[in-house]
Formats: C-alpha cells, structure tokens, sequence
C-alpha cells in the first residue's frame, strides 16, 4: 500500500522584501505526501513536470524526504508550474502575498489544463493503494470516478466549483472521498451555494467519512456521522510563516 498524490508538480519561490530566499518544491496534495513521509509511510507521486530548473527542485524535494518519484513523467518544452510567495514587514506583522507571477521579472510560468495522463495513472496504481487530491479538474475527476481506491480531497479554494452546476458539484464529491479537509472561506462559500444551514449539512449532502474544517487560530470542526466535535486552541502561537499551514495539519488529522 502507497499514499499516492496526483497532480502536475509547483515549485514555490519565497521572497523577502523583494530578494529570493528560497525555493522547493509545492502544490497542495504534493505537501501533504511530504509530510505524511516524515511518519515513515510509504509514499509517491504520480504527475508532470517540465524538463527545467524548477522541475528538478520539485521532483528532488520529494525524492530527498523519501517519496518515491519513479511515476513523475519529465515533458520536454513544457514549462514547470511556478508559484511566488513574497513577504515583508509592516508593523511587526508580515504581510503575505501570493501570485502566479514572478514580483521581480513579471515572467509566469503556469498552465491551467493538468498534463497528467489519466488512463497511465489508472494502470499503474493498486487497488490498496490510498489516493490525494487537491482539486477537481477533469483529468483528476477521470481517476476519482474510474477507481475503487479509499480517497482524500483538500478542497482549499472554490474557484473552480463556480464552473459547474450544483449538480454537477454533488457528482463530482458526493461519496468520492473518505476524508475532505475544508477551510472557512470553502465552508461558506459551500453553505451558500447549496442554502445550508451548518457544516452538519454540508457532511449530509456530500457523505463523505469525515469533514474537517480548518479555522485558523480559533481551532477545528470534524464532523463524522453528522456530529461535530470542535477542538479549541488554547494557546495559539504567533505563526512566523502561515504558508501551507493548512497542508501539515491534513496530514495530522
């Protein structure tokens, strides 16, 4: 059995003030297999990139924590996807922003149609193999709805549910997954598009094993055979770097 994340590679570049401190590997399902590698599980990923810089820094970020990367297809003229993340000081607080864009040449490097190809990744997973996602686009959607594999969905922007009817939607989610991991802003978003009253509903319309429910510092909402425990922090800390958060506790849960 392999914890499997599906999905064309990112490599974030972070910047202070406006000067590059780093770059790795990212993209969301991608960072919660890293993380869950760290428990000694077994792990993959099974995706694109392009044949550059920035695909061999995204490819070797998982390789050196122990994922295996034997499935990643290398595309020869295709640009790897990039994500910038900038950060300065205001007032002893940072301020984040994150774009698509590079903040120094302006250059994106991103495609929106994935590049993975659906039927290969069929063939090559096992049935107990245990499947991540981070999104719904159709070639994603080709392997949720062709495989009985356990699946897990981390839904952390709705953009691309604004593209499809509320049927549409409920089909594409509804007994899929074992675990979905939502945040406020998904919540919300949900709960008005459906006229839901709580998360409870939200749990009866897409049925799946769990929903968790993200909050930030206030805590979390899971929700399981529509109950809802809600786990409080007590102590919160001051983040020094919230990127991703969101990710690292998935992979906890």
């Amino acid at each position: 059995m392999k914890i499997i994340s599906i999905g064309d590679l990112v490599t974030d570049f972070y910047y202070k003030e406006e000067k590059l401190i780093g770059v790795n590997g990212g993209m969301t399902s991608h960072n919660i297999i890293a993380n869950i590698t760290k428990f000694g599980l077994e792990t993959a990923v099974y995706g694109v990139c392009g044949n550059d810089m920035a695909g061999n820094v995204a490819i070797n970020s998982l390789k050196d924590i122990g994922v295996n990367v034997e499935n990643i297809k290398v595309i020869n003229n295709l640009p790897t996807r990039c994500f910038h993340v900038s950060y300065k000081k205001e007032e002893d607080k940072l301020i984040f922003t994150s774009k698509k864009r590079c903040p120094i040449c302006n250059e994106k490097k991103w495609y929106d149609e994935s590049n993975i190809n659906s039927e290969d990744i069929l063939k090559q997973i096992s049935r107990e193999d245990i499947l991540v996602f981070d999104n719904l686009n159709r070639k994603n959607q080709k392997i949720i709805d062709n495989c009985d594999n356990r699946k897990m969905l981390d839904l952390g922007q709705y953009f691309e549910l604004e593209n499809f009817s509320n049927k549409e939607i409920i089909k594409k989610i509804k007994n899929k997954f074992e675990f979905i991991n939502l945040n406020e802003r998904v919540e919300k978003y949900l709960k008005n598009r459906f006229s839901l009253k709580n998360i409870e509903e939200i749990f009866k319309l897409l049925q799946p094993k769990m929903i968790i429910v993200t909050r930030g510092k206030k805590g979390s909402d899971f929700v399981f055979n529509c109950s809802v425990i809600s786990k409080e922090l007590k102590n919160p800390q001051v983040e020094v770097d919230p990127t991703g958060a969101g990710d690292a506790f998935f992979q906890c849960s």
